[in-house]
């Protein structure tokens, strides 16, 4: 309910802009779009604890996501977008945000969104290569580095001849969007900036930092990525670290490589993260799929991944993902 009334707090903020924004022409257009994902799954686990060592097994069927888009255009400046998510069968606002371009090199957009951090948490999940992102990326969601949150960020395209540099700053809860508003005064702050040296060639750089809403204490991360598409062929280098908690720190690193062919796309991840404390533990994790395009707007993945974490824990799973679009 909290989501939907910050849902609807953004349109009607979209209409005071629309009405104090003289159209310059455009007409008004309105656009929806979706997509589901069905997964079948298996999943492995064996792990140390307190009573030794045991191993589970679970495999079933999951609709693992499922979104619905609309995007209503005021004129050629204002537009507000709605996104609808039901992942795992939990029916939540994803995205609800209006935007105002000022200029090419001005975009202001306030509202519900993913905050500028990270090449992978950035792409959306219906363009990922795998059907699901890595361990670094899990980690430091799971730290509030990067996702969702409600706030206001300016972005543009700058130097658009000769090396065509794009940006984001903005300003963001820290809550992870867990409520429709802010009940303390910690803050996040994220950046991105891209460049294109070349064709098909981007790197990227990103930097966030928040208050711990408890503490107060500045924690803090860093990032950088290059992606690469030369032909058919995707590459992507990425590496972040953060600030874990109090003493504690994370630095990790992932390499995907994709090549299409025809209708299938081979791909194989591997991905890094060492957290550092009085001690360093190291997780690593391998993945490799098969990307199958059936039509325009019928996909099917088969991914395998495993998962080696300190103490020897090991966590493997395989999947098919068929993927549908409307």
């Amino acid at each position: 309910m909290n989501q939907l009334l910050a849902a609807t707090r953004v349109t009607l903020a979209a209409a005071l802009i629309s009405a104090a924004s003289p159209a310059r022409g455009a007409e008004k257009s309105l656009s929806a779009e979706g997509y589901l994902h069905l997964q079948w799954r298996a999943d492995y686990a064996d792990r140390s604890d307190s009573a030794g060592r045991r191993s589970t097994f679970h495999q079933g069927f999951v609709l693992r996501r499922g979104r619905v888009k609309f995007r209503y255009g005021f004129d050629d400046r204002v537009r507000t977008e709605l996104e609808l998510g039901c992942d795992k069968l939990e029916l939540r606002v994803k995205d609800a945000f209006v935007e105002y371009r000022a200029a090419p090199y001005l975009l202001l957009k306030a509202g519900l969104y993913k905050t500028p951090f990270s090449l992978e948490e950035l792409t959306p999940a219906s363009r990922l290569v795998l059907a699901e992102r890595s361990v670094l990326n899990d980690r430091f969601d799971d730290q509030g580095f990067l996702g969702r949150d409600i706030g206001f960020s300016v972005s543009g395209r700058l130097l658009e001849r000769g090396l065509p540099l794009s940006y984001e700053l903005g300003v963001f809860n820290g809550n992870r969007a867990g409520g429709f508003r802010d009940n303390d005064n910690a803050k996040q702050l994220a950046g991105r900036l891209t460049v294109t040296p070349l064709a098909r060639l981007t790197v990227g750089a990103n930097a966030a930092q928040r208050n711990d809403s408890l503490t107060g204490r500045l924690t803090r991360a860093l990032g950088a990525d290059v992606a690469w598409h030369p032909g058919s062929a995707t590459f992507e280098v990425e590496a972040l670290h953060g600030d874990a908690d109090t003493d504690r720190t994370m630095s990790g690193a992932r390499l995907l490589g994709a090549c299409r062919a025809g209708r299938l796309e081979p791909a194989a991840q591997y991905a890094l993260l060492a957290t550092k404390d009085a001690d360093l533990s190291v997780e690593h994790e391998a993945a490799v799929g098969l990307g199958w395009t059936i039509n325009r707007r019928l996909f099917v993945k088969f991914n395998a991944a495993v998962l080696l974490r300190p103490d020897s824990d090991t966590r493997a799973w395989g999947l098919v993902q068929v993927a549908a679009r409307f």
